[in-house]
């Protein structure tokens, strides 16, 4: 095999495993909520906690599904912090979940909002600082 070749394959087969990690591990991330990166490089899990704490304080609650990749995406955005939101399980509190047309939604002084909120707009309707 001419050498020019075996660069060639080696080169094509690199790029090949880049692409299979990358939408393996973006696939694993919308499943679990957890970064793939995340257990290989050290994420800074509690960066939220005062964040989270303060939307509990303020009233704020998310009511989601484990089955919906909408609502795991939202509770990656927390990473372990996500334990301080008041959150319902929705799968195991059907009665407190009457009347949603969907989750993940957010209920912030009376008000829903649907789908996956940005940190930034939580901060804004409940005053809540990102630190």
């Amino acid at each position: 095999m001419k050498p020019g070749l075996k660069v060639g394959i080696t080169i094509l087969i690199l790029i090949t495993l880049v692409f299979v990690f990358y939408y393996s591990s973006r696939a694993i991330s919308n499943v679990t909520g957890k970064s793939i990166l995340g257990w290989i490089i050290k994420e800074d899990t509690g960066k939220y906690d005062s964040f989270a704490q303060c939307l509990t304080k303020k009233g704020a609650k998310m009511y989601g599904s484990k089955s919906c990749n909408y609502c795991s995406k939202q509770k990656a955005m927390f990473a372990d912090s996500f334990q301080y939101v008041d959150y319902v399980e929705c799968a195991e509190q059907q009665e407190l979940c009457q009347g949603l047309t969907g989750v993940p939604a957010w209920e912030i002084k009376g008000k829903l909002y649907y789908g996956v909120q940005e940190l930034d707009e939580l901060s804004e309707l409940t005053g809540c600082s990102i630190n």
